[in-house]
């Protein structure tokens, strides 16, 4: 079968095929559909990576391929000797039959209620042993599956969502799903391809979006949280303008969700590695980053941490499950406080309390140096750690409210910042990007090590017109505020430097009207053809007026007869 590759919009569909079969053949409701949905499409992800794994087995010029030569292309052999090496695929030895199955295998499995001792032949097509099973129907084949597993990650995401209770308990009654109507699910699913070639890599932030922007009673926005579209997370990843480091680094996000930030950033800091080793296949890249993300949120935690394992890179990835904020010292504070390299985040805005009380408890502690933020201001809460985070050569890129910029209420915190000479620079971007808030924002280019032609002002880029819209949301189009900040281009009206000393002038508010107007085309004016215009207007005024005139002349003759 030929699969193409999956939009937001089928994403949108496959998340109301399986809602609508929860609520027209089940006895669930809205609070059933996220542990089923995102339970089960990320069994479907896991099954279709393996499967793309799998065939580096048969694809000359791989590793897998020489093993699986050195095996006697058996591939059963070859799985055996080789799994260990793909830990986010590994199963319990007692379970390697389970490895071979692929979405496929499951939604074509033939009921077999006098549960015989059945041989099939795989369907990945690549020979060695059949499968013998007594399996008595599609779903204790995909339940097999899910137990299969061996990382515990992987477990920890089943046991988040706990979707199989839902769909098969001992009594019938007690099921939000009946297992022969989680089978048309199954069925459903075998129509497409959730595999990296096919599936973006946010897919499980696109999801869970999609679920609560329909379906939670906030949509999603209690707390300002949400997750990054990955097109902005791209965008923003540009005005790093990374180095490789010739060390191991760390790489953090504080409130971290999907990890789509550190996913992106592994893509785009791989390239810059692979430059740098020239393709070195003794050297591995995981040796050079360590990953350290924080997630309060427990069933976004388990997306990340699931995105990070089926991306690679569960061996160097350390996740605390804790807030950010109020348990910083003995979570991400006690593991990387000073050490960061980079750190990328999207905090939740808007918060009524981050934890100001207990903050101010603690207001001698180094992070708050620059004061503890009022009640209403966890932005700055988090800006703050932030920098308490970053080592003395670090640098971030934070996506933050516009109103960070210019409240009369946060001056001093800015003061500070811009002071330390800490702030590299600002871009507003275009507002309506997310899928459920339309509150404009920028980035917050941090920089404790800026070079020596950045020092003493800060680069602005007003790229809040460059965005193409996409029904209800604007994209961002990255590429020309990108170029000019990483150039350090000004641009009349677009971007260019701002002394400190003028913001200091505006008592430190970078509103980015104050230093760059967008410049205002003027209409070419052609005075003879106005003229022309004009008199030809004055002719026809002039010629109705007589006309008119002549009416009126003419009533008057009459009323006098």
């Amino acid at each position: 079968m030929s699969y193409k590759v999956l939009s937001y919009q089928d994403l949108k569909k496959i998340v109301w095929f399986i809602a609508d079969t929860i609520r027209d053949k089940g006895r669930g409701n809205s609070n059933d559909y996220m542990a089923i949905t995102v339970g089960v499409l990320f069994l479907k992800r896991l099954v279709d990576m393996r499967a793309e794994f799998k065939q580096k087995f048969v694809t000359k010029g791989t590793l897998e391929n020489s093993i699986f030569l050195l095996n006697n292309q058996n591939i059963d052999l070859a799985l055996a000797n080789h799994q260990s090496k793909a830990p986010e695929f590994e199963v319990h030895n007692a379970n390697l039959w389970t490895y071979r199955l692929e979405w496929k295998d499951i939604a074509e499995y033939q009921d077999n209620p006098n549960k015989n001792n059945n041989s099939i032949n795989y369907l990945d097509n690549l020979g060695g042993n059949q499968l013998v099973t007594n399996l008595d129907n599609k779903f204790s084949l995909l339940k097999e599956v899910m137990e299969s597993f061996k990382h515990p990650i992987i477990h920890e995401i089943f046991n988040t969502f706990n979707f199989i209770p839902k769909v098969y308990n001992t009594s019938d009654r007690e099921n939000v799903l009946d297992s022969h109507d989680f089978e048309l699910i199954i069925e459903e699913l075998d129509k497409y391809n959730f595999s990296l070639q096919y599936a973006s890599q946010d897919i499980f932030a696109d999801v869970y979006m999609n679920l609560l922007d329909r379906f939670a009673s906030d949509g999603g926005k209690k707390g300002g949280e949400f997750f990054t579209p990955t097109k902005v997370v791209r965008g923003a990843i540009k005005f790093l303008n990374m180095k490789f480091k010739e060390r191991k680094i760390i790489v953090s996000d504080l409130t971290a969700g999907a990890c789509t930030f550190m996913i992106e950033f592994a893509n785009v800091y791989k390239s810059l590695f692979n430059n740098y080793f020239e393709g070195n296949p003794q050297v591995k890249f995981n040796d050079y980053v360590d990953f350290v993300t924080g997630e309060k949120e427990r069933v976004s935690k388990a997306l990340g941490d699931g995105n990070m394992l089926l991306h690679g890179y569960s061996s160097n990835h350390k996740s605390f499950h804790a807030n950010s904020i109020t348990e910083y010292d003995t979570h991400l504070g006690a593991h990387c406080r000073e050490q960061v390299d980079y750190l990328l985040a999207n905090p939740p805005y808007g918060l009524n309390d981050y934890g100001y009380t207990q903050m101010l408890a603690n207001k001698h502690l180094p992070r708050w140096n620059f004061g503890v933020p009022n009640k209403g201001e966890g932005e700055y809460a988090f800006v703050m750690t932030i920098l308490d985070m970053l080592n003395d050569e670090g640098k971030a890129v934070v996506v933050l409210p516009l109103g960070t910029l210019f409240k009369d209420i946060t001056s001093t915190y800015r003061e500070k910042i811009i002071d330390k000479d800490w702030l590299e620079g600002i871009v507003v971007l275009p507002s309506n990007m997310f899928l459920t808030t339309s509150i404009p924002v920028c980035l917050w280019v941090i920089n404790k090590k800026k070079e020596i032609q950045d020092q003493n002002k800060i680069f602005i880029v007003n790229a809040s017109n460059d965005f193409t819209k996409i029904g209800k949301v604007n994209e961002w189009n990255d590429k020309k505020s990108s170029n000019a900040y990483n150039n350090r281009e000004e641009i009349k009206g677009y971007s260019g430097y701002i002394d400190l000393e003028k913001i200091t002038k505006n008592k430190y508010n970078l509103s980015i009207n104050r230093y760059i107007s967008e410049e205002k085309q003027q209409q070419q004016i052609n005075l003879v053809q106005l003229n022309k215009e004009i008199n030809e207007l004055m002719n026809l005024i002039s010629q109705d007026m007589n006309e008119l005139g002549n009416v009126i002349n003419q009533l008057i003759e009459i009323e006098k007869e």
